[in-house]
């Protein structure tokens, strides 16, 4: 049956969100970051690899703090030499944070060696399975953004 299909997806997906905050919470634990030093600094490094610049109001949003808190954060991030914090090209009133290559580091020596068996088993999938799957996990990760940001407001 589909609903217990979807049912079934949901759930995975769940124990996959919950597998991945604890990973996080553990990088968190053992570089000495906050539960949200370590959601900044994730939230950065997506950006970046999305080649999206990222300033520090975005960030508070992204991450659900005030502008001021996401300010400490990267203050915090700067002096762990996790970030780099500089004027934007474009807009001189706005900052653009970038991970330094310390976080890319600590982040693939962490990270790396799980995200490495999950592409390899995604390897071992159809293409277009894969394709749909990515397609609908994109659009619930969408659909939940904007669940967060009402719920805030």
């Amino acid at each position: 049956m589909a609903d217990d299909d979807a049912r079934r997806l949901l759930e995975a997906v769940r124990r996959l969100t919950g597998t991945f905050t604890e990973l996080g919470h553990r990088f968190g634990d053992k570089h000495g970051l906050s539960r949200s030093d370590v959601a900044a600094l994730i939230v950065v490094t997506e950006a970046n690899e999305r080649g999206t610049s990222i300033g520090t109001v975005e960030l508070a949003r992204r991450i659900g703090v005030t502008a001021p808190s996401a300010t400490v954060v990267v203050r915090r991030l700067v002096a762990a030499g996790l970030l780099s914090s500089d004027p934007d090209p474009n807009d001189h009133r706005r900052i653009v944070l970038t991970a330094t290559p310390t976080a890319h580091t600590a982040g693939k020596a962490h990270f790396g060696a799980l995200n490495d068996e999950l592409l390899r088993l995604l390897s071992t999938q159809p293409s277009g399975s894969v394709r749909a799957a990515a397609d609908l996990l994109e659009l619930a990760a969408e659909h939940a953004a904007r669940s967060a940001t009402d719920a805030v407001q």
